[in-house]
């Protein structure tokens, strides 16, 4: 259908449903769901009356009243129908999904999220099994903040996927040396020069973009690649050295965040995670032991249950809970899991279930604001005195 012809076709239901009273008030989605439904039929119609008439050349002058007054008289019996309304519904659910999606402009060398995500979500799934959890962990972290920006936006995650909608993101957020080192990752060598100048081009922020390439970005693709990538750290550095303007390391440090990406459950300075140890050392929630940071770092079977957790269970749920934020997730993975993860009891491991229950009962215990324990408190005291936010 030509853009003129459907304009031409709304005009004259608008004319029809202004002369006739409609039964209820109707939203715009609705209206539009209504005459795109109408439309259909029409044509039906049209078809069946003038089956030798009805070409592409003749359909426009097709939309006289007359003819559209006729038809409705006809389509008047069927209008309400069951099958009728819920095709109209089907259109107007379909609609309003697409509202949330208007037309984005992307440029090639822009550092969209859900291309990222989608290309090496394929790329990880193509290793050996007991290679994905480990070499794929990165793609929680972008999972993780697609599903922030669909929350924000109200778009659905699984469509947002289905359809490949860009989430773009650049320079100005928390952690885009991450996602541009994951671009730059699987990325056409012979791309990269491209890349980094457009993205230069786009720098707006007091380092130097090169000095920034070569201390975060650079580390992203050593780290995470699943592939030799030596050719192209190598491409990435002929152009930091053709670009690069020297500042002193001092100077660098000053401007570089420290990269939250190295504790993967852990999205703050290392030394706050330093800090947390000391207190839960010093308020005998834990033992001293040298391993409590590693299992912080990654998802690594190797690492799991590596501190023993001495207070109550409901102790250690509040304190995962204040650690992110008072979300029931981190990157995905429900907090229950993670205390099965970092910690263990003194004499066996945590049991996944249990922990959930002991949860739920602490998130009803806080929306009921039912008086917390000295325990519970004194894990408010150390989160609030390392000062996460």
């Amino acid at each position: 259908m030509a853009k003129n012809e459907a304009s031409n076709f709304k005009v004259l239901y608008k004319e029809y449903e202004s002369k006739h009273k409609t039964r209820y008030l109707k939203n715009d989605i609705r209206i539009e769901a209504e005459t795109m439904i109408c439309e259909r039929e029409f044509v039906k119609w049209l078809k069946i009356k003038y089956p030798k008439k009805i070409t592409s050349e003749t359909y426009q002058k097709s939309y006289t009243y007359k003819l559209f007054n006729e038809f409705m008289i006809a389509f008047k019996k069927n209008r309400y129908s069951k099958k009728i309304q819920i095709n109209i519904a089907l259109l107007e659910e379909q609609l309003s999904l697409d509202q949330k999606f208007p037309e984005t402009e992307k440029h090639t060398y822009d550092v969209d999220l859900v291309e990222e995500y989608l290309k090496n979500k394929k790329l990880v799934e193509s290793l050996p099994p007991d290679e994905q959890i480990s070499k794929g962990i990165y793609l929680e972290i972008i999972l993780s903040q697609i599903k922030s920006s669909c929350e924000e936006k109200q778009q659905p995650l699984n469509r947002v996927l289905d359809i490949g909608y860009p989430i773009l993101v650049d320079n100005s957020m928390f952690n885009f040396g991450f996602y541009l080192g994951i671009k730059l990752m699987n990325l056409a060598i012979h791309k990269i020069e491209a890349l980094l100048n457009y993205q230069n081009a786009l720098w707006k922020h007091e380092l130097i973009f090169p000095t920034f390439i070569e201390h975060s970005v650079c580390r992203i693709v050593e780290k995470f690649s699943l592939v030799d990538n030596c050719q192209r750290l190598l491409k990435i550095m002929d152009w930091v050295e053709n670009n690069r303007k020297f500042i002193s390391q001092e100077e660098a440090d000053r401007y570089i965040d420290p990269p939250s990406y190295i504790f993967f459950y852990w999205p703050y300075p290392e030394e706050k995670l330093d800090q947390l140890y000391k207190s839960l050392v010093l308020n005998k929630k834990i033992d001293e032991n040298n391993l409590f940071s590693d299992s912080f770092r990654k998802n690594d079977p190797a690492a799991k249950n590596v501190t023993v957790w001495k207070s109550s269970s409901i102790e250690l749920m509040y304190l995962l809970y204040l650690i992110y934020n008072k979300n029931s997730h981190h990157y995905s993975l429900p907090l229950h899991d993670i205390g099965c993860i970092l910690f263990k009891k003194e004499s066996n491991n945590f049991d996944k279930k249990v922990l959930n229950t002991i949860f739920n009962q602490l998130i009803k215990k806080i929306k009921a604001k039912d008086k917390l324990s000295l325990n519970l408190i004194t894990i408010e005291d150390i989160v609030a005195k390392l000062k996460l936010k």
